[in-house]
């Protein structure tokens, strides 16, 4: 059931992974589309890095539409469509980094500081 929920994390990634390797970043691509994997080590690190890489990604995407939006508009080009799925997809990396919240994934990556001892001095 974890896979179902870490669903949007993983093709978050791996389209980032693809938008990399069409730029010609090939090393990246490479880093992006491993990260995955990673998923399976149960780590509050984990998640970090994963998250990260998706608020960098969203950014990523935002500006590759805005760079794709005004070169359609100089050119006289439909760019709404565009516009719209590359804003969709910024969107659903970004909110991918809220999938940790979901209590059986604060519990698979010991995100759930409830059972730790307070420090209340």
């Amino acid at each position: 059931m974890n896979f179902i929920k870490l669903l949007p994390v993983i093709i978050s990634l791996f389209l980032m992974g693809a938008h990399f390797y069409r730029a010609g970043l090939v090393p990246v691509a490479v880093i992006v589309s491993v990260v995955p994997f990673f998923l399976f080590v149960p780590h509050r690190w984990v998640v970090r890095i994963i998250q990260t890489l998706l608020a960098i990604g969203s950014i990523e995407w935002l500006i590759t539409m805005l760079r794709l939006v005004s070169r359609r508009q100089a050119m006289g080009m439909p760019w709404i469509r565009l516009a719209f799925i590359l804003g969709s997809v910024a969107m659903i990396a970004f909110g991918s980094i809220f999938m940790f919240r979901l209590k059986s994934l604060r519990t698979r990556y010991k995100l759930d500081m409830s059972n730790e001892p307070r420090n209340d001095r």
